[in-house]
């Protein structure tokens, strides 16, 4: 949990950081007052001051967002007898301006192709194709004759090894991996994990094991299907296919418009109902793991492609909330985040917590960019709106609406926080 909590506050903190110092490097650059550069909200723990400089940097108590306060931004609150008008914001040309707010989100998507590039050279670069690589089978307990295993649990690991039922469905094969007479077997029952100690030997002889055919199976899919449509929408990338899952796969049959050998076919998929963590899912039951290559090349060719399909897996989901596909409790706040975070570092260590601070800087990084007050967007929208008639909005109306904007935020940042802490504690 300390662990966790420790991760949580360095991603969050490295995902901030570099957003307000896009703010703070191009405010600086073209000569705008600098009040404070803060990581993280509400009371101050301390902070400095470099020679020279006026700005006050400081660190505070809740490791959970930031700021980057200039002269000009707010007329309401600002200085207005200490701070020359040349070195305030709203006195600066509108492209300085326009540039100085976009730079935030500019840096989150500056760090995301970071570490997507680290990741695809320390690890390798993974396809992208949305291609049936594997179906998402699972060894399953048809009988059991022992007391802590039951009959539908999903065998998930045997001693820290891995259970692939594509690979292999025979429990003897794992068994053998295994240099042991007491197991531990990591199982899936009803949605959560449950961890059993059982001998080998029971296990072989007083548990029986089948892997059902999965939805995808039963339909026609089959490994080597190239997805290019998922009920109509089109489809660019395995990403894609793991976010129209989540909107399309409910009660109802999904089409799936797939290539294979040259033709195009159209197969109808009816999704099976599961329950996970309390949550009501309907499971396809495909994957897309594409191949792992190494080098420069493709390491440049996996970080842009992959920064292109999480951009447009955020137009979907965004997409998804306005037409009902999604609803506002899919989504995660702070709370879900944590969580997140602590499952990233336990399944897959260091590389899982890169991918997850590169997916949430371009997500931060979108949603600063969207047209909204309050966000960084809404404030760009005030500067185009500005261009086009000539002269500013009035500083008052502007402020008003961002305010109302904040606080529609923090309603919605609320709900969510509600709704992970319900999921928590109900996992």
């Amino acid at each position: 949990m300390i662990l966790t909590l420790i991760y949580f506050i360095l991603i969050l903190g490295a995902i901030v950081l570099v957003h307000e110092f896009g703010h703070f490097f191009f405010a600086k650059l073209f000569g705008i007052h600098v009040y404070e550069f803060s990581i993280g909200m509400g009371p101050k723990l301390f902070g400095w001051k470099r020679k020279n400089d006026v700005t006050d940097y400081s660190i505070r108590a809740i490791p959970i967002g930031g700021f980057c306060a200039l002269a000009g931004e707010d007329n309401e609150y600002d200085d207005q007898e200490k701070v020359p008008k040349d070195r305030r914001l709203n006195a600066k040309p509108v492209w300085q301006r326009f540039l100085v707010m976009v730079f935030g989100a500019g840096n989150n998507f500056l760090l995301a192709i970071l570490l997507l590039f680290i990741i695809a050279l320390g690890w390798g670069a993974t396809t992208n194709e949305a291609i049936v690589s594997e179906f998402s089978n699972y060894i399953t307990v048809t009988e059991s004759k022992v007391a802590d295993l039951k009959k539908n649990d999903k065998i998930l690991m045997i001693d820290n090894i891995e259970v692939n039922a594509n690979e292999n469905s025979d429990l003897e094969y794992y068994l053998n991996k295994v240099d042991s007479k007491k197991v531990t077997v990591i199982v899936e029952r009803k949605g959560k994990e449950a961890k059993v100690t059982v001998d080998s030997s029971k296990l072989l002889e007083k548990v029986t094991t089948d892997v059902p055919v999965t939805p995808a199976e039963k339909a026609g899919l089959q490994i080597g299907d190239k997805i290019v449509k998922i009920n109509g929408h089109k489809i660019k990338s395995s990403d894609d296919v793991s976010i129209y899952l989540q909107i399309e796969a409910k009660n109802k049959p999904i089409t799936f418009t797939v290539e294979r050998d040259g033709e195009t076919l159209d197969i109808e998929v009816t999704p099976a109902k599961e329950t996970v963590d309390g949550n009501v899912i309907y499971r396809v039951g495909i994957m897309s793991k594409g191949k792992t290559e190494h080098g420069f090349i493709p390491a440049i060719k996996y970080t842009f492609t992959k920064l292109v399909a999480l951009i447009r897996q955020m137009i979907i989901t965004f997409k998804g909330l306005f037409t009902g596909g999604l609803s506002v409790k899919q989504l995660s706040g702070p709370v879900g985040i944590y969580n997140i975070v602590g499952t990233s570092a336990k399944s897959g260590g260091l590389v899982n917590l890169l991918y997850l601070t590169a997916l949430l800087s371009v997500n931060v990084g979108f949603l600063n960019l969207l047209p909204f007050p309050a966000f960084d967007g809404g404030r760009v929208l005030f500067l185009i709106i500005e261009k086009i008639k000539g002269t500013p909005v009035k500083p008052e109306t502007e402020n008003k609406i961002h305010t109302i904007g904040f606080f529609l935020l923090i309603a919605l940042m609320i709900y969510i926080t509600f709704n992970d802490v319900i999921k928590l504690i109900f996992k």
